[in-house]
């Protein structure tokens, strides 16, 4: 038996009306039953065999409603039950209705002949209402007409019902796709998870995304290529070929030249146009002399740089969807690790995720620059910041001797946020570059497994270390005025980085919002100059412009 569908009315349907009715029951078993419009059967009790033309036979029992194009032959039979080891044809009750369906300037339209299992009761209720007055009321003439338009008023509810119910699941069966691509995986497995047909996946499948089930897992396979091969992570053709699902190089590059039109090594060898999804990967790229397709950047960069403004993976793909709307092309987008919602990118180009937990600012850069051709501009960039870290370390030694522990601090509206190096806001040089290391408590907390940590405003002065850095104030005046009072505290002037001078309010706070090079070099700069020229907390409140809220990912 077929699975559960949507009812599929025409899109913009606005007008019908019935043409001809009748109840199963009064059908002579066997005999064809000829439709010049759409066809609605609906089945209250019982059980009906149908035959549609050359179609299969559909079993409709008591709750199913059919729906049916135009122009059809349609045979019916009443089910037969065992009683007393004889086989006992048992009528069943339903309503068997022509209608005629037309768009406003009079067009009929015609649906895909589908049905559904166990319709709801409100769209049963209103099929048998109109079958019950189907002679109509002497009194109000249009009375049927009204129980018609209710009828398939009905009919359109319960299919946006059914329709929000598949996306949930196709959603949970996307997902696992994307995550298991490099498995064998079939049709008929995806359905048998589902719990459905899979003609019907198949047919759910394409409504959802736009293509076949082979089509995207192939795509899936051959973009998953693409990143390894661009991000260096294989070591053959082979090796890629298993790891994205398939036996053999071989085969992979037959798949891949389909798809992108050149070999795997023809690809690797070409000039690529990468878009970025972040603010720290556009701005790589704009450090090696690449204006990225599309591209985000902080504030600070934009001014100082000359940078275009800012864009988001939802404007992106809004852009390309859009038809007659001119959106730049990609052919590699570079975020971190992207939620699904934003999978639907890998129609325009391979997502490249370089994740700030897994790997150094550095390494970042370095692989970024390896994918664009640019590996000697991306040397001697890091070697200066190298050179210029290492006249700061010198620095800070001669001034207050060897690298103690740190603190980098971001203060929120409603929390204070302890960086790591993986994080940014100068946390990158500070525990990188310049060697300071996390104090302990924060390492209790798991701070490199998390990026940050999150604590109340009022307990600042709990965490101890031999240097406090704050890249960032809050805006509301409420969360100001908690920050003055930590400050103010006994318990935070008896800290041994306050009494010492080791606390630094790091001025212009978006540029350490960032860990591309060009933001490091100018980090380095604000470091050495609040650190070897007396930078002192008291301006905190007072020439510190605040700082957007904490965001994980940014």
């Amino acid at each position: 038996m077929e699975n559960p569908v949507y009812i599929g009315l025409p899109k913009g349907t606005q007008f019908g009306h019935p043409v001809r009715m009748s109840s199963v029951e009064w059908l002579q078993q066997g005999e064809d039953w000829m439709v010049s419009g759409s066809l609605l059967l609906a089945v209250w009790q019982g059980t009906l065999i149908c035959e549609v033309e050359d179609k299969d036979k559909l079993v409709l029992e008591a709750g199913d409603v059919l729906l049916c194009g135009s122009k059809l032959r349609l045979r019916l039979q009443h089910a037969d039950e065992i009683q007393h080891g004889r086989n006992i044809e048992v009528p069943a009750e339903g309503m068997l209705l022509e209608l005629d369906l037309r768009l406003p300037g009079g067009k009929t339209v015609t649906p895909k002949c589908q049905y559904l299992k166990q319709a709801g009761s409100e769209l049963l209720s209103a099929a048998k209402n109109l079958a019950r007055n189907w002679v109509g009321e002497q009194g109000n003439p249009w009375a049927l007409q009204t129980q018609f338009l209710e009828l398939m008023s009905q009919l359109s509810e319960e299919e946006q019902r059914r329709e929000r119910q598949q996306e949930g699941w196709m959603e949970e069966s996307i997902i696992y796709l994307h995550t298991h691509y490099g498995e064998e995986l079939t049709r008929e497995d995806m359905a048998r998870r589902a719990g459905i047909s899979p003609e019907h996946y198949s047919r759910c499948f394409r409504r959802h995304t736009g293509t076949t089930f082979s089509a995207y897992l192939t795509l899936l396979r051959v973009r998953r290529a693409q990143e390894l091969l661009l991000s260096g992570q294989t070591t053959s053709l082979n090796d890629t070929a298993h790891q994205v699902g398939y036996r053999e190089g071989l085969y992979l590059s037959r798949r891949f030249k389909q798809v992108i039109g050149v070999s795997p090594s023809a690809y690797i060898k070409s000039t690529l146009r990468p878009a970025a999804l972040n603010i720290n990967h556009s701005a790589s790229l704009w450090a090696l002399g690449i204006q990225p397709e599309w591209g985000m950047y902080a504030s600070w960069f934009a001014a100082s740089q000359g940078a275009k403004a800012h864009y988001s993976p939802e404007r992106l793909l809004d852009g390309w969807n859009r038809k007659g709307r001119a959106v730049p092309r990609p052919d590699v987008i570079l975020d971190y690790e992207l939620p699904h919602r934003y999978e639907k990118l890998l129609e325009l180009a391979p997502l490249v995720q370089l994740s700030p937990m897994r790997m150094s600012w550095r390494g970042q850069f370095k692989l970024i620059a390896n994918m664009v051709g640019r590996q000697r501009q991306a040397d001697e960039l890091l070697e200066q910041i190298g050179e210029e870290a290492e006249r700061l370390r010198d620095g800070l030694k001669r001034r207050y001797g060897a690298p103690g522990s740190a603190i980098v601090w971001e203060i929120g509206d409603h929390m204070a946020y302890g960086i790591a190096a993986s994080h940014g806001r100068g946390a990158q040089l500070v525990y990188g570059e310049l060697g300071y290391r996390l104090p302990g408590q924060f390492k209790e907390q798991n701070i490199e497994h998390k990026g940050y940590v999150e604590v109340d405003i009022g307990d600042l002065a709990k965490h101890k270390a031999d240097y406090i850095f704050i890249t960032g104030c809050p805006n509301q005046p409420q969360a100001s005025d908690r920050l003055k009072l930590v400050l103010a505290s006994e318990e935070w002037k008896c800290l041994e980085a306050v009494r010492a001078g080791r606390v630094f309010m790091l001025g212009q706070s978006e540029l350490f919002y960032g860990y591309d090079p060009i933001s490091c070099r100018a980090q380095l700069q604000e470091l050495e100059r609040m650190m070897l020229n007396g930078g002192i907390v008291s301006t905190l409140l007072t020439s510190q412009k605040s700082m957007p809220s904490y965001h994980a990912k940014a």
